[in-house]
């Protein structure tokens, strides 16, 4: 079972994500660094003026599950970083929509939630575009070490 830091504790969810990232693959890798920097423009900017709760829990199913840890409800909704309520309407859409699956898990009561096919090859296909865009190289990039240093 995974619990997840509450939004705002900053540098200790950070580290954890730094951590368990070194095994996973390079999309999982890219999810957790999305994650985090989300989480770091939180602390900077504040809460309250960025939220993208389905992408934030796509990505943090992704992540878990790849690390093979179970998510259910109430992390998910942490890992959301918007109120309670919000986060359990984003995951009713999520469920209709055919990209969350939900198990019980027994008689404690405690709702499962993970990804569906689906949902898994869309994000994984999603960071993989993303990781060829950003690491193509320019026809105008200069080799780096070549490059003046900026002054900020």
């Amino acid at each position: 079972m995974t619990q997840h830091q509450a939004p705002g504790q900053g540098r200790a969810s950070r580290e954890g994500l730094r951590t368990a990232s070194t095994s996973l693959s390079r999309e999982a890798r890219l999810a957790a660094g999305i994650l985090a920097s989300r989480r770091r423009r939180e602390d900077l900017f504040g809460a309250n003026l960025f939220a993208d709760p389905a992408w934030d829990m796509l990505l943090d199913l992704f992540v878990e599950e790849e690390k093979g840890n179970s998510v259910y409800v109430s992390s998910l909704c942490m890992a959301s970083a918007v109120p309670t309520t919000t986060a359990l309407r984003w995951i009713g859409t999520l469920t209709e929509a055919g990209l969350f699956e939900r198990r019980p898990t027994g008689s404690n009561r405690k709702i499962e939630i993970f990804l569906s096919r689906r949902a898994r090859a869309l994000v994984r296909q999603h960071l993989n575009e993303t990781l060829d865009e950003v690491l193509r190289p320019s026809p105008d990039d200069e080799d780096p070490r070549e490059m003046p240093r900026s002054r900020s």
